[in-house]
């Protein structure tokens, strides 16, 4: 791309960082008692490991883009935030996190926990998006040109805590939130990508393309169509063209699969080393809540 003034610059170089839904109450989620515990502790961070990021990145000089063409201005660095897998449920499996989004009667998104007391119910400052528009509401130049973060849903139920598949006897009036949320999170400069269908292994063409017409014919209508599809691992030429000839031309794929985009977790928190060439992650590291200490590089 060719930059329109002297003062900004084409963003060659994209930072991709992959956040899962938070811990909203990390003294539950890690909680001995809690039998998925361990999974919490590797998968997914704290609201004040979060915050702690934001903060790092800012302060090293990364601003927020929703895509790699945009332009940025001189001296800083462009950086895509992936909101990823942001499905909630109200079982007991899902102790320590939120149960849904929603829109407030002002407008603003926050969440509800209904396992909380009345007035902890609803909250602002315990998962991601609501948490990153108040860092951007104090922090404006952190987003170039109104860009938030790319937000991957799949097929999955429970989308933004909505119940909205097919078979649940409230999914019409489940989807008509859902859309109502994605709608005002895109006035907000959010853009939605399809979080792709690989589970725990690799599905087979016929069931890939399966999975597809269920997003074009019914996921979609949440978001509305993208042209950014996320995958977990490599496709091969069939699944690669058929996205292709879906309208997805931006195919993303996360670092331990050969692609651009970085998870950063409580295991990669700990464990990966590269994160420290992004921001110090000893002081993004929720010591006062995590069970397993940082190991000092």
């Amino acid at each position: 791309c060719m930059p329109d003034s002297v003062n900004y610059v084409c963003a060659e170089s994209t930072l991709y960082l992959s956040i899962e839904k938070l811990m909203a109450y990390p003294q539950v989620a890690l909680d001995e008692k809690n039998q998925n515990s361990d999974h919490n502790d590797l998968g997914h961070l704290t609201p004040t490991e979060f915050t702690n990021m934001l903060n790092a990145l800012y302060e090293n000089d990364y601003v927020l883009v929703n895509s790699s063409s945009q332009q940025v201005p001189t001296g800083k660095k462009p950086l895509v935030l992936i909101f990823n897998n942001l499905v909630y449920t109200s079982s007991p499996q899902a102790n320590g996190f939120v149960d849904k989004l929603l829109v407030d009667r002002k407008g603003n998104i926050a969440t509800y926990t209904s396992k909380r007391s009345i007035n902890e119910r609803l909250s602002y400052d315990n998962e991601c998006i609501p948490l990153l528009e108040s860092f951007v509401a104090t922090h404006p130049l952190f987003s170039n040109n109104g860009a938030k973060a790319t937000i991957a849903i799949s097929n999955d139920n429970g989308i933004f805590g909505y119940k909205t598949s097919k078979s649940n006897a409230t999914s019409k009036f489940d989807i008509k939130h859902a859309i109502r949320l994605a709608d005002k999170l895109k006035q907000l400069g959010y853009v939605f990508a399809c979080g792709g269908f690989e589970k725990s292994e690799s599905l087979s063409d016929l069931n890939f393309a399966s999975e597809l017409n269920t997003w074009n014919n019914f996921t979609s209508n949440i978001c509305k169509q993208t042209n950014t599809y996320i995958t977990s691992q490599p496709l091969n030429e069939y699944k690669l063209n058929l996205l292709k000839d879906n309208g997805f031309d931006n195919i993303l794929t996360y670092d331990d699969a050969g692609g651009v985009i970085k998870k950063i977790n409580g295991q990669t928190l700990r464990e990966d080393v590269s994160l420290l060439d992004i921001f110090d992650s000893s002081k993004v590291y929720d010591n006062a809540n995590r069970k397993k200490p940082y190991f000092a590089w």
